[in-house]
């Protein structure tokens, strides 16, 4: 993400404030949906 925004770890969790706990669990929410998706059989 920080590569997103051209700058450094330390400079992205500063412009979040340092609430990187919300941007984590809903990393690994969008995560379980793509692997869900992914393993996903048609009926």
């Amino acid at each position: 993400m920080a590569s997103m925004y051209n700058t450094d770890v330390d400079n992205l969790k500063q412009m979040l404030g340092g609430n990187t706990d919300m941007l984590k669990d809903d990393l690994k929410m969008k995560k379980a949906i793509d692997f869900l998706v992914e393993e996903s059989k048609t009926i």
